[in-house]
């Protein structure tokens, strides 16, 4: 399948294994994504996050040379999805500089931003072309 059709109808795959492949960047502060094109979208609902498995870091980090290079990858593992955004406010009263309190529900990745993710990864290789 396509990055574009999990990100387009992510509540379709969720819990599903998937078979997808895209541009996987380490390159990004805090970032371990997976997207459909090689430049970077400025909207994250285009980013896939991916949950490495532990004990890969030094294979990953020779595949993306010291996590510096974008590589093209194909990856199979379960997808997950999860609405990211306000599920609760609470109105404060008497309060001139606080009116109300919003309860927000985090996804996955660094600070819980992305909506997106696949998880428990059985397989991972890198495309060379």
């Amino acid at each position: 399948m396509s990055v574009q059709q999990l990100v387009a109808t992510p509540q379709q795959y969720n819990g599903k294994r998937v078979s997808v492949t895209g541009y996987f960047d380490t390159t990004e502060t805090h970032a371990c994504d997976l997207r459909a094109t090689k430049k970077r979208p400025t909207d994250t609902r285009q980013l896939i996050n991916v949950e490495i498995p532990p004990r890969s870091e030094a294979i990953l980090q020779r595949l993306t040379h010291n996590f510096t290079k974008l590589v093209r990858a194909h990856i199979v593992g379960t997808f997950q999805y999860r609405y990211v955004g306000p599920i609760k406010e609470t109105p404060v009263y008497g309060d001139p500089h606080v009116q109300k309190i919003v309860t927000m529900q985090p996804g996955f990745g660094w600070g819980g931003l992305l909506d997106k993710q696949i998880t428990k990864i059985s397989d991972f290789h890198v495309i060379v072309r």
